[in-house]
């Protein structure tokens, strides 16, 4: 089940790689949208294609192609490659600060909506250490 939420969230992150070449976005003054298609692919080449790629590329995969044995099931490997992963999240910081200029909110509600983010990004990296000393765990 693990395998198949990695690749569905993978094909998202990636098509939203694609989408970026055709998303209007604000100009840097944010007096005016950004409409140009060439304008748009500059802008992301130059500032968060890199970013976006590492964090949908397959590296596991390579390095079981590479090894010819199933690396996923290794601890250096994942300790390795899954870090890699959480580049996503630079998404969702630039996702808030596209909301915040496009979306009128209350300073309560962003509040209220942060701490409900952190607690939980943070029930979730608690649970995935739980289930890693389950599966790491000798016995």
């Amino acid at each position: 089940l693990a395998e198949q939420a990695d690749i569905i969230t993978t094909a998202i992150f990636t098509f939203d790689i694609v989408l970026q070449f055709f998303v209007h976005v604000p100009s840097l003054d944010g007096t005016h949208w950004i409409h140009n298609q060439a304008t748009l692919a500059k802008r992301y080449i130059r500032g968060n294609l890199f970013i976006d790629l590492l964090s949908v590329f397959p590296f596991l995969s390579l390095l079981e192609l590479h090894y010819g044995t199933s690396v996923a099931d290794h601890l250096w490997a994942q300790l390795a490659c899954r870090p890699l992963a959480l580049l996503r999240f630079t998404r969702l910081f630039r996702l808030l600060q596209f909301w915040r200029r496009s979306v009128p909110v209350s300073y309560t509600q962003r509040t209220i909506a942060i701490v409900l983010g952190t607690v939980l990004v943070f029930l979730h990296i608690a649970t995935c250490c739980w289930a890693g000393l389950a599966t790491w765990s000798p016995g």
